[in-house]
């Protein structure tokens, strides 16, 4: 799995310098994390990516987040190439599909 540091900006005015995107090989998706809860250290206030196959391209993760009001900054040709190459690997099935669980 690929993590990079971004910077994620809200429409609200919120900012998050330390946001992560990247590449998850068993999900086959696109990711992008922001915003800790402060009170809750496991929580994320923006998380887009989570499930099986939801973006096979960083393009329609970057449009996707977008049209909830979030700007995806700081994304260099390196970490796109970085996160294609991941993608281009072959697959691998997640632990739910190798036990039945998700066709």
């Amino acid at each position: 799995m690929s993590r990079f540091i971004i910077t994620i900006k809200g429409k609200d005015g919120r900012r998050d310098e330390s946001g992560v995107i990247g590449y998850d090989k068993l999900m086959r998706t696109y990711f992008v994390q922001g915003f800790p809860d402060s009170k809750d250290e496991g929580y994320l206030g923006f998380w887009v990516g989570e499930r099986l196959e939801e973006f096979k391209s960083l393009d329609a993760l970057v449009e996707h987040s977008r049209q909830l009001g979030f700007e995806l900054v700081g994304i260099t040709e390196d970490m796109r190439k970085s996160m294609v190459q991941e993608q281009q690997q072959p697959k691998v099935k997640c632990v739910a599909e190798q036990h039945g669980l998700v066709y």
